[in-house]
């Protein structure tokens, strides 16, 4: 299934090795131009987010042992905290992977590229009605690509720490549950954005796309040779998560 964010294809992965899956490669250009905390709210809000937040809190709850020390203190529902749990660390895991990359470093890269006056007239074009609509369509998609990034290295994170569930955490791309693909909207999203390009006819539009896309492939170029990108993994960029699961009740080695 293709992946695209705002819009355009983003590339399988960039230096796959071990067990990191291709989702949790990804980079995303807007990781690195919005805050984290807002990409992840925004991510567990839509319908698509929200199913991924359930099975994890089926996940859990199958999970916890009856009884914990702690069990008495859990006055909050469990979906509330797991709710809170993945917006701090999903902004966490977002944030983190934004910062293995040296952003006045891109930003001189960028223009490199495509000219300082190219990245200027991106940001003007921003403004533009059509652009905005465009990338309001596409907003379903943007957040069903964080969703999965967050919750695919909370996956990874389990396998590596050995946490066992006793209904599946959810995999969205690695795993073989179909659930997943058929739910995330990214490619009836994708068919809608080329539409509005189509129907639009607008070279203001047909611009900020092509240099958005640009834009993109410059950061993938740019995380090839970035030492802590190709560095972090799901161990770097959720550390704590175990001490979240322990604290709902689940037994953590």
């Amino acid at each position: 299934m293709q992946k695209f964010v705002r819009g355009f294809f983003l590339a399988a992965a960039i230096g796959l090795t071990g067990i990191q899956s291709a989702t949790a490669q990804l980079l995303p250009l807007e990781f690195i131009e919005y805050p984290a905390a807002d990409l992840v709210k925004a991510a567990f809000a839509e319908p698509y987010g929200k199913l991924l937040t359930g099975h994890i809190v089926e996940a859990i709850r199958a999970s916890a042992a009856p009884s914990c020390p702690q069990a008495s203190a859990l006055q909050v529902p469990l979906e509330t905290r797991v709710v809170a749990i993945l917006q701090r660390r999903g902004t966490q895991i977002v944030e983190l992977t934004a910062a293995t990359i040296d952003r006045a470093a891109f930003r001189r890269a960028l223009a490199a590229k495509i000219g300082a006056a190219a990245v200027d007239e991106r940001e003007q074009l921003k403004s533009n009605p059509l652009v905005q609509q465009y990338t309001a369509l596409a907003a379903p998609m943007d957040a069903a690509i964080a969703a999965n990034f967050v919750v695919e290295n909370l996956q990874l994170y389990t396998v590596t720490r050995r946490i066992t569930f006793a209904r599946p955490f959810p995999a969205p791309y690695s795993g073989d549950d179909k659930l997943y693909e058929n739910a995330d909207p990214t490619d009836e999203v994708a068919e809608q954005l080329n539409k509005f390009k189509e129907d639009a006819k607008s070279p203001h539009l047909d611009r900020y796309i092509a240099l958005t896309e640009a834009a993109q492939e410059a950061l993938y170029a740019f995380a090839r040779t970035s030492e802590p990108y190709k560095k972090r993994s799901p161990r770097t960029l959720v550390g704590g998560f175990d001490t979240d699961l322990a604290e709902l009740c689940m037994k953590v080695r």
